[in-house]
């Protein structure tokens, strides 16, 4: 109000700091004066400071995104170019193992067209020989020495012999093609070349040549030379037989269990075209350092079984009294009844062998050909846990069950193999080549393919 008593209506139009900051519109004419300016004036500029760090902090979080986004820009290129190369070695590696795996299989093939370019080779010059047979029994061959040089029809030259047995011996040569060591079995020339004898040596050949199985002794050739020798020409293989192995005390579990599967393994290759061996024992047994490590021989006495797929089996080569096989290790059935012998005596007589691997004897110990052929037939062989308490149980049941009198409640030769390498696996064992190599470097030998000396005897001889 002024002086003359009218009101100042400059004086009502005052504003306050605070109505400024509201959301309010200010009236007309309204202005700040005094402290409300200075309140205003302050709050400005503090606000002023806020939009200022506001500013600053957007500024420099849009900067950090910027990096961050640059670095996942070039995180995400890198991730691409190593996934890249990752495809292309990848593929290459695809490509590589395709190649491999082709050359593989046409490698395979090869060999099994060979293998069986092999056995008809030889069942042909088999059945070639059988031609002649009536020939040599009446005219014996040479009897002259094969003494070290002598080449034998121009194919090989003798370095030494390796072993004799009653049927033939057995020579150390090198092929002249192709200049290998091989070993050659030549029909021994003191015996009379009957026509059972020679017939039965043909059965050798025609069963070795049969079986197609990496732990068995490869048959090579087969022929009749022009002296009027037949001789068989294998593979040369050096090592140690597993009866040299036993001369120097019994095997642990996991050794025969791991080695005890690939011979098992090959006894079934053997009976799954209708060979039986009728042979087994340690002597026919060579430990290898040529893959698989073991080898199977002398199927000298092999018969070929009816339903085998090769040619007609020969006649029976047994007559009465006689026994097909060693006193030591042959099945209840194989010492009476020899002529119908089959599968399950194999894995009677390798029964016998796991036996003796892990106790250090045999089951039976007799005293002539009688007494082994009363107790394989008629004894149960002793408990093997009670010589061998180390075995474990389900090793020593296995083998137990190979030594049944009957010949239908053995296992089969794949089934026990299959069981073996179980064992083995439970065990641990090693692979079968660390095994061998620590039996060979004890003791290395050079036997290969020789005839035994024991196979055929007279009963009660």
């Amino acid at each position: 109000m002024t002086m003359d008593g009218t009101n100042d209506e400059k004086a009502t139009l005052a504003l306050s700091a605070d109505a400024l900051f509201s959301q309010d519109e200010p009236p007309p004419g309204a202005s700040l004066e005094g402290e409300e300016l200075s309140r205003a004036y302050w709050r400005i500029r503090g606000r002023e400071r806020d939009l200022a760090r506001q500013q600053a902090f957007w500024a420099s979080t849009n900067e950090a995104l910027s990096k961050a986004y640059d670095e996942l820009e070039r995180k995400r290129a890198e991730l691409d170019a190593t996934r890249d190369e990752l495809v292309r070695l990848n593929a290459e590696l695809e490509a590589r193992v395709a190649a491999q795996v082709n050359e593989i299989v046409a490698r395979a093939r090869e060999v099994e067209v060979l293998n069986a370019q092999l056995r008809v080779q030889v069942r042909e010059r088999s059945r070639e020989l059988a031609g002649v047979l009536e020939r040599l029994s009446v005219a014996a061959g040479s009897n002259a020495p094969l003494a070290p040089g002598v080449e034998l029809d121009g194919r090989v030259r003798i370095v030494r012999e390796l072993g004799h047995g009653g049927m033939g011996a057995v020579f150390l040569a090198q092929d002249l093609a192709s200049e290998q060591l091989v070993a050659v079995k030549v029909m021994h020339p003191r015996a009379a070349p009957t026509p059972q004898l020679l017939q039965r040596f043909l059965s050798e050949a025609r069963a070795a040549a049969a079986v197609s199985h990496p732990a068995v002794i490869r048959s090579l050739a087969l022929d009749l030379s022009r002296d009027g020798r037949i001789y068989q020409i294998l593979e040369y293989v050096r090592g140690r037989t597993l009866a040299a192995r036993l001369d120097d005390g019994r095997g642990d579990a996991a050794e025969v269990a791991r080695v005890g599967a690939m011979i098992a393994d090959a006894l079934a290759a053997a009976h799954e075209i209708g060979v039986v061996h009728r042979d087994v024992k340690p002597s026919n047994i060579l430990l290898c350092r040529e893959p698989p490590s073991v080898k199977i021989f002398d199927f000298g006495i092999a018969k070929l079984r009816d339903e085998a797929d090769v040619d007609r089996p020969p006649p029976a080569l047994t007559g009465t009294g006689e026994i097909v096989g060693t006193p030591e290790y042959i099945s209840p059935e194989q010492a009476f009844h020899s002529a119908s012998v089959g599968p399950p005596s194999d894995v009677y007589s390798f029964g016998v062998v796991l036996f003796e691997w892990l106790a250090g004897r045999r089951p039976f110990e007799g005293t002539n050909v009688t007494s082994y052929i009363f107790m394989h037939t008629t004894e149960q062989a002793p408990p093997l846990l009670a010589l061998a308490p180390a075995t474990p149980p389900e090793l020593a049941a296995l083998v137990e069950r190979c030594l049944e009198k009957t010949p239908y409640t053995r296992p089969t030769a794949a089934e026990l193999g299959l069981a073996l390498a179980a064992i083995a696996d439970a065990l641990d064992a090693p692979a079968a080549e660390t095994l061998v190599d620590r039996i060979l470097t004890d003791g290395d030998g050079a036997l290969s393919t020789a005839p035994t000396a024991t196979g055929q005897r007279q009963a009660g001889g």
